[in-house]
């Protein structure tokens, strides 16, 4: 049952954006509509923020037990998961305002409107500083090649492995998404390891450190490192 319940939090990356983008085209719909008012466009505006509001609960859910998984910076995931709740109660409020007949509904339906829009804005920030950091905003994530000019004055850590970690471990495992409670953003992070214990240390008798068992497991293993879909290391980044 544990199971079931974390692979439905898995589901939060598919669903998050569905709310966002059917609350959006509604506000669109809203000013387009305002011109020419009818009953047509009030019940399609209606139908929309209905599954706006309605995949905001579904998105709040899968993103609440993902939350579960742990390896979240606590301060960012509290703040994501409760703005997140304010986001879907209004987006929630959003739809009754706009069903209610009464003058106090009509004046407050698209301030609030506007808030929600804001929360998006707000509540998305949070869960891309949770996943990608916190300076994501400002970071140049595109993979740059390294180019060692002198190979006697390079520094074997610094220089070579530390670059590979980045572009290839450093997404789970910064100060903001502890995957395993491991950070490899630095080589003082690396030594001290994560839940497993120290990752360069051999496991069990065999020869090869957990970090290496888990590199050379098949793609398909869960425990294989990096997981299936992320850019995977090549056979001379292995090698070293």
């Amino acid at each position: 049952m544990i199971v079931q319940i974390i692979q439905i939090g898995h589901l939060h990356p598919l669903v998050v954006h569905l709310p966002i983008g059917i609350l959006l085209l509604g506000f669109i719909l809203e000013i387009v509509y305002r011109k020419k008012p009818s009953e047509a466009s009030n019940e399609i505006i209606l139908m929309v923020l209905l599954i706006g509001a309605f995949s905001a609960v579904i998105s709040l859910g899968t993103g609440w037990l993902l939350g579960e998984d742990g390896g979240y910076d606590e301060t960012l995931l509290f703040r994501h998961r409760w703005l997140a709740v304010a986001f879907t109660v209004l987006a929630i409020g959003l739809y009754l305002l706009k069903k209610a007949t009464n003058a106090l509904a009509l004046k407050l339906y698209l301030p609030v409107y506007v808030i929600v829009l804001i929360l998006i804005g707000i509540t998305g920030h949070y869960g891309g500083s949770m996943t990608h950091g916190e300076d994501y905003l400002f970071t140049d994530t595109r993979i740059k090649k390294v180019v060692i000019e002198d190979v006697d004055k390079a520094q074997v850590y610094a220089d070579i492995v530390q670059p590979i970690f980045d572009t290839k471990c450093v997404g789970c495992h910064n100060p903001s998404k502890i995957k395993g409670g491991l950070l490899m953003d630095t080589k003082e992070n690396l030594l001290a390891g994560g839940d497993s214990g120290n990752i360069l240390d051999s496991v069990s008798g065999n020869k090869a450190s957990l970090f290496m068992q888990r590199l050379h497991l098949p793609l398909e293993d869960e425990d294989h490192m990096p997981p299936k879909g992320k850019v995977q290391p090549t056979a001379e980044e292995l090698a070293l």
